[in-house]
């Protein structure tokens, strides 16, 4: 966000219910579903202007898409985005590498990753810019109902989406493969890129800056939407920035 803020972008963080600085204001995670998640995003979309430009990661990233179902902005980015297929070909992995940890979920009924070691694995490369232990101690738990609905019925529609988009994947991703991130963008019609030796939290692997000046240069000169975030040339000393996390 920083970085971006200094390329002279305004910049928000949508924080979903539960999630970062939002108040779990159900008495239990498990109480959200998809649909929860879809209207905080719009709300919060809502009170941008002018539009921006909608980055999502991981289940982020079927956010983002179901959202563009139905509405279409200047430009999407997914980044490591859970495939159209669903989340049932992530859930057999987790299964095969971590498979007492992954039966305690529902055992217990909290979607959590329970240790740095299951963070390390499924998230980061060996060069990550931060440590398992720290990243871990970050996460919260995911709504189980949510884990199911796109595991078991509720898909993306990449056919009804009209916004530009930019897949973005990681070669070293232990979530979602590369064929699928080469299918969804595919689908979509979409701007691809394959990072090589990346894990799949890619804002936060070695190469993130390389990432976010490929973003910047396919927003700014591919699309040509210097006029929508002006004056993106002037410098950013005497271009009044924000960077805002809201809800």
């Amino acid at each position: 966000m920083d970085y971006f803020v200094s390329l002279g972008y305004e910049v928000h963080a949508i924080s979903l219910p539960g999630h970062g600085r939002s108040s779990l204001n159900r008495e239990n995670i498990n109480k959200y579903r998809v649909r929860d998640y879809l209207d905080c995003l719009g709300e919060e979309i809502g009170k941008v202007t002018p539009k921006p430009v909608l980055m999502g990661h991981s289940m982020g990233g079927f956010l983002t898409l179901k959202y563009l179902e139905s509405n279409r902005l200047p430009a999407a980015v997914l980044i490591a985005s859970l495939p159209q297929i669903g989340a049932l070909p992530f859930m057999g992995r987790l299964f095969r590498r971590h498979f007492r940890a992954t039966l305690r979920m529902f055992a217990t009924r909290r979607a959590a990753f329970d240790s740095p070691a299951m963070v390390r694995d499924m998230f980061l490369s060996a060069d990550a810019e931060i440590d398992a232990e720290e990243l871990h101690g970050k996460l919260v738990a995911e709504s189980l109902f949510v884990a199911t609905e796109i595991c078991l019925w509720l898909r993306s529609k990449p056919e009804a989406v009209t916004t530009p988009t930019f897949v973005i994947a990681g070669e070293k991703d232990a979530c979602f493969t590369v064929r699928e991130q080469e299918s969804l963008a595919k689908a979509l019609k979409a701007r691809y890129e394959l990072l090589p030796g990346t894990a799949h939290n890619i804002m936060i692997e070695p190469n993130w800056r390389e990432t976010a000046d490929m973003i910047d240069t396919w927003m700014t000169t591919d699309l040509g939407l210097q006029a929508l975030f002006s004056p993106l040339n002037a410098s950013v000393s005497k271009h009044s920035s924000t960077r805002e996390e809201r809800r």
